[in-house]
């Protein structure tokens, strides 16, 4: 829900002049600048102390700090406007003005019309829109790497609990030749038919049937060109593709997830000339 606040932070109406009274934990002394998109850690709570966000440290929020957004933006920004980069506040907004003026959403069911938000926020930084995307891209890398370490060791408790060694390829692949064919082996640029089934590792099938692709030129996941490229033609094999050679850290559609391991039961059907 509160992603809407990157976005929805610009796209608010306007709001009455009402002014937020500010707690200080701690004072900065560079002013905020037009135009800079501002850094920022948040910690969202009812009233009855549910906490709706509590980002943390290594990965703050970001808002484009300008005259639109501080006009449209509701309390919020009208808040936001008057700290300075280092200060670490706390501050009440009326959950109505937030959602319906800054969210530009209706208000949840389960929030009280009349109820207050406190928010605990610290500007950490304000930097150029070129440095943030410098500094999102380095961000995310670091993400999917938290993410791939995680992943790995899912992989290794799973063949563990299976009873699995498969064999490891220098990308990450593994695979399990199940049945051996008789057949030429393929390489890259040969048309190949297999067929094929999908899992994910808790054994959710997710796709299913033959396909016919080039093999090497990545009209397929990556984990496919690479473990298609093992087998012979009359060959099955059981490809177990992270998510890096997969669907990464966007998954696929509603059937597989970000950061998803796949299991794939293949067998190399022909080449066809």
């Amino acid at each position: 829900m509160f992603s809407l606040l990157l976005a929805g932070v610009m796209l608010g109406c306007g709001d009455q002049d009402t002014k937020v009274k500010i707690t200080y934990y701690e004072k900065g002394e560079e002013a905020l600048e037009i135009g800079k998109v501002l850094l920022f850690w948040a910690e969202y709570k009812t009233e009855d102390g549910e906490y709706l966000l509590d980002t943390r440290p290594e990965e703050p929020l970001a808002i484009l700090y300008d005259t639109s957004a501080v006009n449209q933006g509701g309390l919020l920004m009208k808040t936001i406007d008057r700290l300075k980069v280092g200060d670490s506040v706390l501050f009440e907004i009326p959950s109505k003005n937030l959602w319906e003026v800054t969210f530009q959403r209706d208000l949840p069911d389960s929030i009280g019309e009349n109820s207050s938000i406190s928010v605990i926020m610290r500007i950490i930084d304000q930097v150029t829109r070129e440095e943030y995307q410098a500094y999102a891209m380095e961000m995310e890398q670091k993400r999917n790497a938290r993410f791939n370490a995680e992943e790995e060791k899912q992989l290794e408790a799973y063949f563990s609990e299976k009873g699995l060694l498969p064999a490891k390829t220098e990308s990450g692949l593994r695979y399990i030749i199940t049945k051996e064919g008789q057949g030429p082996l393929a390489k890259n640029n040969d048309r190949v038919n297999v067929r094929y089934k999908g899992m994910l590792l808790d054994g959710t099938e997710f796709d299913a049937g033959d396909y016919a692709f080039v093999l090497g030129t990545g009209n397929v996941i990556r984990g496919w060109d690479e473990g298609i490229a093992y087998l012979k033609v009359g060959s099955k094999a059981t490809l177990y593709i992270p998510s890096a050679l997969g669907y990464g850290s966007r998954g696929s559609g509603r059937t597989i997830p970000p950061f998803s391991s796949l299991i794939f039961e293949v067998e190399l059907l022909e080449i066809i000339k």
